[in-house]
């Protein structure tokens, strides 16, 4: 079975292991910094870049159990014969082992769980009291493939379609920015409103 019992992470220059999933452990250090370690008296900046869309992907039981379940119906099977098909093609290129070999199912719970953390992260954030005065930005950096990146080995750009959530209640109602934006636009942007 696929577990992700423990990583091995560099925290202040001293390397520790830390028990459970990757974004887990990235999300629980950051609560507990909120409640614990933080400087009230200063705002603070905080940067997490999860490699949930990247792989390996290991999601937790609960969440592999029901997307396993889902890959299973009859109304996957294009997709199942799809990624078989390409599994057989790799192990005749002298591919990955199977136990290495990441399902769909393990990509879906990955995402799910790192969902669950946003909405614990957004949760500890209204229990501190730090909701309405904080700015979250959700983003993608673009490497899901298909048309929404770059072709590899070309100079074509495909259309991106990539998701940026900035949440920030002092702004006021909800808006759609058409333009297009990339990250590099971020800090000026805060910097200019903040």
């Amino acid at each position: 079975p696929r577990t992700g019992a423990a990583f091995r992470f560099n925290h202040n220059g001293k390397y520790e292991v830390y028990e459970g999933f990757r974004t887990d452990i990235w999300f629980r250090e950051l609560n507990a910094y909120l409640e614990k370690k933080r400087d009230e008296s200063r705002p603070f900046f905080v940067y997490i870049a999860t490699v949930t869309a990247h792989g390996p992907h290991y999601g937790p039981k609960d969440f592999r159990d029901k997307y396993k379940a889902k890959y299973e119906l009859d109304e996957w099977r294009p997709l199942r014969e799809r990624f078989e098909a390409s599994l057989k093609k790799k192990k005749a290129k002298g591919g990955k082992p199977d136990k290495a070999i990441s399902y769909p199912y393990d990509h879906a719970a990955d995402i799910a769980n790192l969902d669950r953390n946003v909405g614990l992260l957004m949760d500890k954030l209204k229990a501190l009291d730090l909701l309405d005065n904080t700015v979250v930005i959700y983003m993608s950096d673009g490497s899901g493939g298909g048309t929404a990146s770059t072709a590899k080995n070309t100079d074509k750009f495909g259309p991106s379609s990539n998701p940026t959530t900035v949440f920030f209640p002092a702004w006021g109602r909800d808006r759609e920015i058409a333009e297009l934006t990339a990250n590099i636009d971020i800090l000026p942007t805060l910097a200019n409103v903040c």
